[in-house]
């Protein structure tokens, strides 16, 4: 009659414990060290002014780190500035749309990407989309007095009809 060997059964099982426990943490670190390398594409595109490609690999940072506010505004910026001097079409002024806003609900407190926003609605004639965005940066105490702000504002509702 066979026996079973417990204690090669259990060198066997601690080495498997082992081992899965040191691969999980090596795919972490390489991840991170992966994310980091793209991360440093993006700016390194960003300053030799090649801003598709800095937009395409921010895209692909935030795949790994999508809880990192910063990258996606500096993501929105660029697509946004890429936007500036050209038509584009409805299925990319709708990406460009979700991630401004994606963007803006990871950071509501920043005036800078809701600026740009409101300018970038307003320049595709989406007044009602820029309003709000105008009227959360008035609310603030920095706002409040801003003449430019509410120039935009009066943009807004005059091209909104309201």
């Amino acid at each position: 009659m066979k026996r079973l060997n417990v204690r090669l059964l259990a060198i066997v099982g601690g080495a498997l414990l082992v081992m899965g426990v040191c691969v999980y943490f090596v795919h972490g670190w390489q991840v991170s060290r992966h994310a980091e390398g793209l991360l440093r594409r993006a700016e390194l595109a960003e300053s030799g002014g090649d801003l598709p490609l800095a937009v395409s690999t921010l895209g692909q940072y935030l795949r790994y780190r999508p809880e990192d506010h910063a990258a996606h505004s500096r993501q929105v910026l660029l697509m946004e500035e890429l936007t500036q001097d050209q038509a584009i079409s409805r299925g990319a002024f709708l990406n460009v749309q979700s991630a401004m806003e994606r963007a803006i609900r990871g950071q509501p407190e920043n005036t800078e990407l809701r600026q740009r926003a409101a300018d970038f609605y307003l320049r595709f004639g989406r007044p009602r989309d820029a309003i709000d965005h105008v009227r959360f940066m008035l609310a603030q105490p920095e706002g409040a007095g801003d003449a430019d702000l509410q120039l935009l504002h009066a943009r807004c509702l005059h091209g909104g009809g309201e």
